[in-house]
């Protein structure tokens, strides 16, 4: 993670409880689909996983977030990061094969593994640790110098910080609402349902912009009409499963499908585009050297 390569890269920021070498399933699933690999193909682009590991680190993350290297950082498995008690197998089609057999393209995987877990693994004392470390986790993003390193990379830089995966919705949005003042952003509802893109989704993402489908999800509510990517078609709530902010120069955006259908990671590949060409043109326009 210490070359610079111009904003074509991926930061994925993932839990270390649970991972045993793996990804969690939701960014494991992202990385796999056949959108994610052509865009990193066609960018040259590489998925570069960090383990946050309860929010340790932070140096090296700030330093990653400065380096000008990745054009999005993206925050998967919302539901699991620094949660020891989940199946990082589950919700992947019941693919047993190995990662390393069919991801060669575009796919760095810088992880470095941290064994310090001992004998506290899925323990179960009758107390629900993980909204615990969850909130430990997002906390630790909205102090200082960790949120000022993810304000420069979207206001500055121009980067796109996307956080996926639902489930945790009350502890991140308060940390999106601090980081990056949106404070109008606020907790949905928990449901389903059949959600579309918008005029701005589909003004932002043109043709890659997903069809409409099916998704269980936790929304956010109090968007802007403009911010709004998927709303809800069955329902007079249209309740806002994905939605986007920009931020200066660069976006925050929330996807809340907490099963990872198909077409979210079809979305998130279509964010990560779009965020490539944004840093390009920045690049191009203002020729900023590395940090």
């Amino acid at each position: 993670m210490t070359t610079p390569r111009h904003g074509i890269d991926v930061l994925v920021v993932v839990g270390v409880d649970g991972l045993d070498g793996e990804s969690p399933w939701y960014a494991k699933k992202i990385r796999k689909s056949t959108a994610m690999k052509e865009q990193l193909q066609t960018s040259g682009g590489q998925w570069v996983e960090f383990e946050w590991q309860r929010g340790s680190r932070l140096e090296e993350f700030v330093a990653a977030l400065a380096s000008r290297q990745y054009a999005v950082c993206l925050f998967a498995d919302l539901m699991h990061l620094g949660s020891e008690n989940y199946d990082h197998d589950g919700g992947d089609d019941n693919d047993s094969s190995d990662d390393s057999s069919d991801d060669s393209s575009g796919d760095e995987r810088a992880v470095a593994h941290d064994d310090h877990r001992g004998d506290d693994e899925h323990h179960d004392d009758g107390h629900d640790d993980d909204d615990e470390e969850d909130e430990r986790m997002f906390v630790s993003l909205s102090t200082a110098p960790v949120s000022e390193a993810l304000q420069s990379f979207t206001r500055d830089d121009g980067g796109t910080v996307v956080f996926c995966g639902g489930g945790v919705t009350d502890v991140v949005l308060p940390v999106v609402r601090r980081v990056f003042g949106l404070s109008h952003w606020a907790n949905g509802s928990f449901g389903g349902g059949t959600y579309a893109a918008t005029e701005a989704a589909q003004q932002w993402l043109g043709q890659q912009a997903p069809a409409a489908f099916y998704a269980g999800s936790v929304s956010v509510r109090g968007t802007r009409d403009d911010e709004q990517l998927y709303t809800e078609t069955t329902s007079e709530s249209r309740e806002v499963l994905a939605a986007a902010a920009g931020i200066g120069s660069g976006r925050v955006v929330f996807v809340g499908d907490v099963n990872g259908e198909e077409a979210t990671t079809q979305l998130v590949a279509a964010v990560y585009a779009r965020a490539v060409a944004a840093r390009s043109a920045a690049t191009t326009t203002h020729e900023k050297p590395p940090r």
